[in-house]
């Protein structure tokens, strides 16, 4: 009997250090959170708070899940091996809610007033960005009406809609101008142009119509909530201005038909319209332009004249002859020396055109002839004028006594025009008197 007891106890010893042998180490699991004790559970058994560590579990796939009221829920897998210890770190996002907010009217902008009144955008407004777990006061706001304020609660992801009825708290301010087309400030800000019907808050507004080329016009309005008013202004039109200037200065200007003075000139106070612009100048073409000038507008007009003169250059041959252009004397041809013709005579300034021209010698057939004369351009004339056949000269000689025109003497001969065209020469060994004759 005792040996039978003693034989079972042996083998149940056995039995035990075998299946002690045989059964795996455990493994270990560290898990830790941000936030700070977050809900555990492994494997969907809850497991406490984190920081914590999990001493006796099995080797294998593991499923961690963490919560924390306000975050979203975030699930680890893990494997472990035969006593291995391993690490399970949470950082768990922020649980934003989903909030919808909407008007009547449309447009009310939604400010969160515990967040230095930022604002989250106009209505109609979808947020997802707040957390949950939180209280919210928001503030909705659109001109012309009263603000509303609106305290909202986020426990979770759960929709939550929003509706508001705003109460109108603005008065209507028609806005007319003559002409028409001012822009509208109200206290500053500009609200469109005329004619217009603007909503503004109830109280007193500073009103300002403002137009290029008119005053600004301002006015002091007070209005009741749900009032409607008309505010007609006749906007004063400020005076055009002109400069002109031209090329070369010193042009008679006209404006209208009146004349201003002499370029350039500045004319001030000018009614708007089409105006009509003149300048002359002795020895150019007068140049006209047409202006339209508008209330307050700084307009400079410039002008270019174009001259008409051109020149006149004479040559005559004898020299000495007189120049008449128009039947103006303008001098007389100079010789040129060594030649019998003259040095050129310039006739400067003359208007384009045709102009008649005289050249006048005396004892010579005076020249009248027509000249055309181009802007800038240089007309030259040479001309020989003929002489008048008058018997002023006796020649005696030994084979007789001769009368004629003299054309020319010099030491050696002398030149006689016997008859018109016949010159007859005469040496001075052969001459024994030589006679002037008095003028018949």
């Amino acid at each position: 009997m005792i040996r039978n007891t003693m034989f079972l106890l042996c083998a149940a010893f056995s039995l035990a250090a075998v299946a002690a042998q045989e059964a795996p180490p455990p493994a270990r699991l560290d898990i830790t959170s941000v936030p700070e004790k977050a809900r555990i559970f492994v494997d969907g058994k809850p497991c406490g708070l984190a920081p914590q560590s999990i001493a006796d579990l099995p080797a294998g796939r593991h499923w961690v899940r963490a919560e924390a009221p306000g975050y979203v829920a975030d699930d680890i897998f893990v494997r472990l091996e035969e006593g291995s210890v391993k690490r399970a770190d949470f950082q768990l996002e922020r649980e934003t809610g989903l909030l919808l907010v909407t008007s009547d009217p449309a447009g009310a902008e939604v400010v969160d007033t515990r967040m230095n009144r930022t604002s989250l955008g106009s209505t109609p407004l979808f947020i997802d960005t707040l957390p949950t777990q939180k209280e919210y006061y928001l503030e909705l706001s659109k001109t012309g009406y009263g603000a509303k304020r609106i305290r909202v609660n986020l426990e979770n992801r759960r929709p939550v809609h929003i509706h508001e009825k705003l109460v109108n708290d603005s008065a209507v301010l028609v806005c007319t101008s003559v002409p028409s087309g001012a822009e509208i400030t109200v206290n500053g800000t500009v609200r469109g142009k005329t004619p217009a019907e603007i909503e503004i808050p109830k109280g007193s507004a500073t009103v300002a119509y403002r137009m290029t080329g008119y005053k600004d016009q301002t006015r002091e309005v007070r209005l009741s909530a749900g009032e409607r008013q008309t505010l007609a202004m006749e906007m004063q039109g400020i005076p055009a201005s002109l400069a002109i200037a031209t090329s070369p200065d010193r042009a008679n200007i006209f404006l209208d038909g009146s004349y201003k003075g002499k370029s350039p000139v500045e004319l001030d106070s000018l009614p708007p319209g089409v105006h009509t612009i003149r300048a002359e100048m002795d020895g150019y073409g007068p140049v006209t332009r047409t202006v339209h000038l508008k209330y307050g507008q700084k307009q400079t007009e410039s002008l270019t004249l174009e001259s008409i003169l051109g020149r006149i250059e004479v040559i005559s041959s004898p020299a000495g002859a007189m120049v008449l252009l128009d039947g103006k004397y303008k001098g007389t041809t100079k010789p040129s020396r060594g030649v019998k013709r003259s040095e050129v005579f310039p006739i400067a300034d003359v208007p384009s055109g045709e102009h008649s021209l005289t050249l006048r010698l005396a004892g010579h057939q005076e020249i009248t002839m027509k000249v055309d004369v181009k802007a800038k351009g240089v007309s030259q004339l040479q001309r020989t004028l003929k002489k008048i056949f008058t018997v002023d000269t006796e020649i005696r000689t030994f084979r007789g006594t001769y009368r004629g025109a003299l054309v020319e003497s010099t030491p050696e001969e002398v030149k006689l025009e016997i008859r018109e065209g016949i010159v007859q020469s005469f040496l001075r060994s052969e001459i024994t008197e030589i006679k002037v004759l008095p003028p018949q």
